[in-house]
Formats: C-alpha cells, sequence, structure tokens
C-alpha cells in the first residue's frame, strides 16, 4: 500500500450527517481524539494511577518534553514545510491546463496566473497561522486564568509564586502547575495543532502533485501526528478529571473548525 493511498484513506473519509458552516462535511480525522479519550479513559479503570511514576508515563519524559512542550515548534516547521510545498507545486487542475495548451501565449499567460495564484496561496497559508496563534492564545488565556481564578498556583521549589499567572511561564521556570480547575492543556493545543495540519494534509492530497518532496513532508507529518496520538492517550489515562478532559478536547476543535469553516473556505483555502 502506497503512501499516497494510505494519506487519501486518512484524509478523504467524511461522516456525511454531521455538519457545520452551511453544511460543510467533517472528515473522519475529526474523530480521532475523542476516540482517544475513550479509550484512555478506560485503561485508566485497569491501569494504577500511580504508574504515572514511571518515565515513560511521567510529564517529564523526552517525548512529552519535545512533542508537548516544543510542539509548537515543531508544528511551525511542519506547517511551513507544507506550505512551501503547495506555493511551489503546480496545482493538477492548472498541470492538466497547460498540458492540454502548449500554445507560446497562452503559457505565458497562464504563468503568469500562477504566479498570482502562488501568491494567493502564500498568503493564505500566513493567515491560517496567524489565526492559529491567536486562537491559542485566547484558548490558554482562558484555560491559565480560570486555573488561577480557582485557587490555583504555579509552584517552584514547592512554594507558590502568585505572580506567575501562565502555564509556559511556570513550565520554564521548573515549576510545578497544581491546584485549581485545570482544563487540560495538552488536550486543547495538541488537538488544535494536529487537526490544523491533518486539513492541511488532505488539501495537499487532493489538489497537489504527490512528489517524492511531498512524500517525505508527509511521512514526517503523519509520524508527528502519531506521537502526538500517543501523548494524549497518556494524558486521558493519567492527567486531569473528565471535565477538564473533555474541556480541553472540546477547546481544541475550535481552531480547526474556524480555520476551516465554509465562512473561510473562500478567502483562506
Amino acid at each position: 500500500m502506497s503512501l499516497e493511498y494510505f494519506v487519501k484513506t486518512i484524509c478523504d473519509r467524511k461522516v456525511k450527517p454531521i455538519k457545520y458552516s452551511f453544511d460543510k462535511e467533517i472528515h473522519i480525522f475529526y474523530f480521532i481524539y475523542p476516540i482517544i479519550l475513550i479509550v484512555g479513559l478506560i485503561l485508566s479503570l485497569f491501569i494504577p494511577n500511580d504508574w504515572k511514576s514511571f518515565y515513560f508515563f511521567s510529564s517529564r519524559n523526552l517525548v512529552n518534553k519535545l512533542f508537548a512542550y516544543k510542539g509548537n515548534i515543531i508544528f511551525t516547521v511542519l506547517y511551513t514545510l507544507l506550505s512551501i510545498s503547495r506555493v511551489v507545486s503546480i496545482p493538477l487542475k492548472k498541470q492538466l491546463m497547460i498540458s492540454l495548451l502548449p500554445i507560446p501565449n497562452t503559457i505565458s499567460v497562464n504563468n503568469e496566473k500562477n504566479n498570482k495564484s502562488k501568491l494567493k496561496v502564500a498568503l493564505s497559508q500566513i493567515t491560517k497561522f496567524i489565526l492559529k496563534n491567536l486562537i491559542l492564545y485566547i484558548n490558554f488565556f482562558i484555560i491559565d486564568h480560570l486555573f488561577v481564578f480557582t485557587g490555583g498556583n504555579c509552584f517552584v521549589d514547592d512554594e507558590p509564586v502568585t505572580s506567575i499567572t501562565d502555564s509556559q511561564v511556570c513550565g520554564k521556570l521548573n515549576g510545578v502547575w497544581k491546584g485549581g480547575f485545570d482544563i487540560s492543556g495538552h488536550f486543547c493545543f495538541i488537538v488544535s495543532i494536529s487537526l490544523v495540519l491533518f486539513n492541511e494534509l488532505k488539501i495537499m492530497i487532493d489538489d497537489y502533485q504527490f512528489k517524492q518532496a511531498n512524500k517525505i513532508i508527509s511521512t514526517l507529518t503523519l509520524v508527528t501526528l502519531f506521537t502526538w496520538c500517543c501523548v494524549l492517550v497518556v494524558t486521558s489515562v493519567f492527567y486531569h478529571t473528565l471535565v477538564e478532559k473533555i474541556l480541553g478536547l472540546s477547546m481544541g476543535y475550535i481552531c480547526p473548525l474556524v480555520i476551516y469553516s465554509k465562512i473561510f473556505e473562500k478567502v483562506l483555502i
């Protein structure tokens, strides 16, 4: 089974009865993360909670530090590669049009249109990236301030530091974010960036040549998406209350549903 077929299988399947934003269909990959939550909850009934002290399940393990705490860097690299691939590649429809119209004057006009199209793609990719950062900033502003409002604090060397109201700042100081109502930042963040990458993969597979470079980028993206899924399984088994995980999961859908809704489709995609 080729990589192209595998990616198409994941990205192209739709769940027709579920629609949003003027009847845009939801693709099957949107359902991966609720399934992960359910599987994790079932596993938590059989796995002792004290297992989270093991290195592999600890929040301090290398995979979690790299793919969760540094996940935004990884996302930015992959998103940039996917964006460059889209800008550089000729869309399949345009490629067919060029091959059917070999007249020099027509090719010249078509090249000019193609350059404009590439500029539009580049601008749309930048706009989506800005939107993603803006929406995640708002999400985490709400998560962190709700946590502090409900009595949570950042503990550095077992001492509460009330001046810190940002979980990322707390993490950089090797502090522990505890107490209060702590909506799962892992679910919110990883679901958001994963679904953005899934949507970008789908667009590239549907509309662009699947060249060797695209295969490499797709492979790296799929490996990363799988790793993020593993991180979320651990989170769903050992960390946060049920309500905190459900809210984190729900907030994670805001970013992709806004960016890839039919409202923005004509402008951004």
